[in-house]
């Protein structure tokens, strides 16, 4: 008997498992309208049961091991989406970022007016942003990113006004459980 891989996925509170036999841990394939083509009819089942998640607002958090296909996930929910699949799809990746300060963090995802620069919540417009090993970021940030995600909205470093960001999506992936 195979010995089954079991790969969680958590939505809005709810988890998903989906087992997969040994060896399917990569994905091969082309996320697109032009068609997909995937290795194993287990394959199409897995990517069917994710694109029943695609349409909708809640945010998602996906754990799973380093390589399990967790930025695959991200991109079949976003490319399934019927409102978010032509706006953009920004992937952050926590862990390459390399930040001493808070407000670091918060010009990277808010902008800075002192920079002219702008971030990468403003960037989404109304898409799906893919934040990859959030547990690399700092806790304090954490919870000043929370809080916009709930708002639709921050605020520029040295601004004194908010920015709305519109109706965008939040898949969030880590490699560790997050509690």
């Amino acid at each position: 008997m195979t010995e089954l891989v079991s790969r969680r996925f958590l939505t809005n509170g709810q988890t998903i498992t989906i087992d997969l036999p040994p060896g399917m841990d990569f994905l091969v394939g082309r996320i697109g309208n032009d068609g997909e083509t995937f290795v194993s009819d287990s394959m199409q089942r897995v990517v069917k049961k994710i694109r029943s998640y695609a349409a909708g607002d809640d945010p998602i958090v996906i754990d799973g091991e380093l390589g399990t296909g967790k930025g695959f996930v991200a991109g079949v929910l976003h490319c399934n989406d019927p409102i978010r699949k032509d706006r953009p799809f920004i992937r952050i990746d926590c862990q390459t970022i390399q930040l001493d300060s808070l407000e670091q963090w918060e010009s990277k995802f808010f902008g800075s007016v002192r920079l002219n620069k702008t971030g990468y919540l403003q960037e989404v417009q109304q898409g799906t942003v893919y934040i990859k090993n959030i547990a690399s970021m700092p806790l304090a940030f954490q919870s000043k990113l929370l809080q916009a995600f709930k708002e639709k909205r921050g605020q520029k470093v040295g601004s004194i006004t908010f920015d709305d960001y519109g109706n965008f999506r939040v898949i969030v992936g880590s490699k560790r459980k997050l509690e």
